[in-house]
């Protein structure tokens, strides 16, 4: 019985060391504590850093360039105009008369810059990622900060579209 109870022992201290005996130092464990799953270890090509399967789809979705979101809310304000310009043309009738001209203008507004700047963010996976829950990790991962980044050039976009917007007042005034 005391042999069994000392290899289990042994066991024990080496399942959950996270030391290295030879050199002392702390050895990063090769699995996730909170999902249980392996690491597999990715090596960035610029910084030579070993990256992890979340921190590899975040770095991916970082290269994406997002510049043209800057212009989402000049493309909302422009296009809500002109639905209301139309509306207006086409019916003879003030728009904002009638709540579902306002309402149609703008969801009109807020969908079509949004289908049309959000083409081609289509997810490649890594070869290495051969299994579902990886793919599941990496696809909320990745579309996380995408949508994180999405956020911050529309925000960035609200001086330019005050911009333009006082820009065109100037020129309607003007005439």
């Amino acid at each position: 019985m005391g042999r069994h109870l000392s290899i289990l022992l042994f066991l024990g201290l080496a399942w959950g060391q996270i030391f290295d005996p030879m050199t002392g130092e702390e050895v990063k464990p090769q699995y996730d504590p909170n999902t249980g799953e392996l690491v597999k270890p990715i090596i960035n090509k610029y910084s030579g850093e070993i990256l992890s399967l979340r921190e590899r789809a975040i770095s991916d979705a970082q290269s994406i360039s997002m510049y043209h979101w800057a212009l989402y809310p000049t493309f909302v304000g422009a296009t809500f105009f002109v639905s209301l310009i139309g509306i207006m043309n086409l019916t003879n009738d003030e728009p904002w008369e009638n709540s579902s001209f306002l309402m149609g203008s703008a969801t009109l507004s807020l969908t079509i810059p949004y289908l049309l700047l959000n083409q081609g963010k289509e997810i490649i996976y890594p070869n290495d990622i051969i299994n579902e829950s990886e793919k599941k990790i990496y696809k909320s991962s990745f579309y996380n900060k995408l949508n994180e980044r999405r956020i911050l050039y529309s925000i960035i976009g609200v001086p330019i579209t005050a911009g333009v917007g006082f820009l065109t007042l100037m020129v309607l005034l003007g005439s």
